[in-house]
């Protein structure tokens, strides 16, 4: 009997497939095991034996990621990738298989909440230290992690993962991160009874979980980025720092800017601008993001500026440094410093 364990973790992109664990009644030698998922041979960037184990380092090549993306529905898909091992020289061809996941996410609890106006799924880390009051950290997914009881919001990028290793280092913290629920229409944060239930899900876990109310964090990406920018602004007392990435001021009594092909965007008004005139910011955006404007946030920080708000920050990566895509937010975030927590 063959027994394989694949490793997934996440990374910048997401979650992947990263390695193998191969343990066998035969004694085998490294050089004739091969992966493959359909066609596409795995690339093996190292290999080791550790007593009876042989174990595989992959290449974080594509077909290993188990987050693809549905265009029509604007929607993540999950799915775990197909992976064949073959050794040569043993005709054996029966293997048990199991896939283990990335660390961090056994510390999430998912769990739902019922608002007045909705329900959210949504994950959460937290100790059960709840003697002395914690800080707060939010995060809001993009577009394509919509949906409900599922974990989207944590596989799609490393964000989360990258905010619960800092606090895990730091000091004990809650990190929160919903989940808006899928619709036709591309808008998830922007739906009233999604941003209403969004906010009593905030007020419960405060009370819930020893909550310091001078010490809560909203960050977010693309469709989360401008609903960090739109939280922000219109509860700028619950609020204690910002950090958006790709995105802009929403609200819904305003139109769209940009032209086809260069991203869409909101100019910020001079009342929203006023409201956020004393909160700390540090936003961030791809210069060449052909989805969502780099004129939003540039705009809106260039107008910060101008009124005196001397705690707002701003960095933008040149053209061609977000790579393969400067719609790829998941590098964009993973460059997040959340030293403003």
């Amino acid at each position: 009997m063959n027994k394989i364990e694949y490793k997934l973790i996440i990374d910048n992109n997401g979650e992947v497939v990263d390695s193998a664990i191969l343990q066998s009644d035969n004694e085998i030698n490294l050089k004739n095991v091969e992966f493959f998922v359909g066609d596409n041979k795995v690339n093996i960037i190292k290999k080791q034996k550790i007593d009876n184990k042989l174990y595989f380092y992959f290449d974080h090549d594509s077909f290993l990621r188990t987050i693809g993306f549905d265009i029509k529905k604007f929607v993540d898909t999950y799915s775990l990738p197909e992976i064949r091992c073959v050794i040569s020289n043993i005709s054996n061809d029966n293997y048990d298989v199991s896939f283990s996941y990335d660390e961090c996410l056994t510390a999430f609890k998912s769990t739902f909440y019922q608002g007045k106006k909705g329900i959210l799924s949504y994950e959460i880390y937290a100790s059960e230290e709840k003697s002395i009051k914690r800080p707060l950290v939010v995060f809001l997914h993009g577009s394509g992690e919509r949906g409900f009881n599922n974990r989207l919001q944590l596989l799609g990028n490393d964000v989360p993962k990258t905010i619960y290793n800092y606090v895990r280092k730091h000091e004990d913290s809650v990190i929160l991160a919903p989940q808006a629920t899928w619709a036709k229409e591309l808008n998830g944060w922007f739906r009233p009874e999604v941003r209403a239930t969004l906010m009593d899900l905030i007020h419960f876990i405060i009370k819930k979980e020893n909550i310091d109310t001078n010490r809560i964090y909203l960050c977010g990406l693309s469709n989360g980025g401008a609903a960090t920018w739109h939280f922000g602004d219109n509860y700028p007392e619950l609020f204690a720092a910002l950090i958006p990435c790709c995105g802009y001021i929403f609200n819904d009594n305003k139109k769209f800017l940009g032209g086809q092909g260069q991203g869409r965007y909101m100019e910020a008004t001079h009342s929203e601008i006023e409201k956020l005139k004393d909160m700390p910011i540090w936003a961030f955006h791809a210069n060449d993001d052909p989805v969502v404007n780099s004129l939003g946030t540039k705009n809106t920080v260039k107008q910060l500026k101008d009124i005196g708000n001397d705690k707002v920050k701003m960095t933008i990566y040149p053209d061609n440094t977000v790579t393969p895509n400067a719609r790829d937010r998941k590098i964009v975030c993973v460059r997040m410093n959340y030293s403003l927590i």
